[in-house]
């Protein structure tokens, strides 16, 4: 579902679909707590020193039933601890940095490990490349889809910019030509030097 800060985040509920390849016959069931949080035993835990999960859809254990998860089978194998799960299909550090800071205050329990599943391509989510806007949108079926994105300004500062959506033009769905010149100028904007901050970007996200 949408988020003004974060861009979207997993609505909470419980999903289920038929399995494919070698999980048919055995359904999925995905379970999210309310704030997006996926599910890393029946109950969430509570009164215990705390280990949160952060990342893209691998940490979020997408396509894979909550037992699946390395998220829930390490609160199994830990129990003395109480994991979250805020992994979140299509993330990157950015977004998973943000999930972080607004998870973080509201917790009574002290956090005593962050684990965060990085992978190469959260360099680009992290600068948000009109390619990967316009990627995602296409994927989105709840609606117009935007991304945060954060650079470097010319002293090497991390600087953090809100949502952004891909452009829309009159006619770009209709016209060929209108899209293709809607596509052009949008990576010519955000693809060059952003594109090319990637990782000077995530490494300064790393050490926030």
């Amino acid at each position: 579902e949408p988020d003004p800060v974060l861009g979207w985040r997993n609505k909470a509920g419980a999903f289920s679909w038929p399995g494919r390849g070698r999980d048919r016959g055995r359904p999925i069931a995905m379970n999210f707590w309310p704030g997006g949080l996926r599910a890393t035993a029946l109950e969430p835990p509570a009164g215990r020193s705390e280990a949160v999960v952060v990342g893209c859809s691998y940490a979020q254990g997408w396509a894979l039933s909550d037992s699946d998860t390395f998220a829930w089978q390490l609160q199994e194998r830990f129990p003395e601890l109480g994991f979250w799960n805020l992994g979140t299909a299509g993330y990157g550090t950015y977004q998973s940095l943000l999930a972080l800071e607004r998870f973080l205050p509201a917790q009574r329990a002290p956090v005593s490990l962050v684990i965060y599943g990085f992978i190469e391509h959260h360099e680009v989510r992290n600068v948000a490349p009109a390619a990967w806007i316009r990627r995602l949108a296409a994927a989105a079926s709840s609606g117009p889809l935007a991304v945060p994105y954060a650079t470097l300004d010319a002293e090497g500062r991390l600087e953090r910019h809100p949502p952004e959506s891909a452009p829309h033009w009159p006619l770009d769905d209709r016209l060929a030509s209108v899209a293709f010149l809607e596509a052009r100028l949008a990576e010519g904007e955000s693809g060059g030097a952003r594109g090319g901050q990637r990782r000077a970007v995530a490494e300064a996200l790393l050490e926030q």
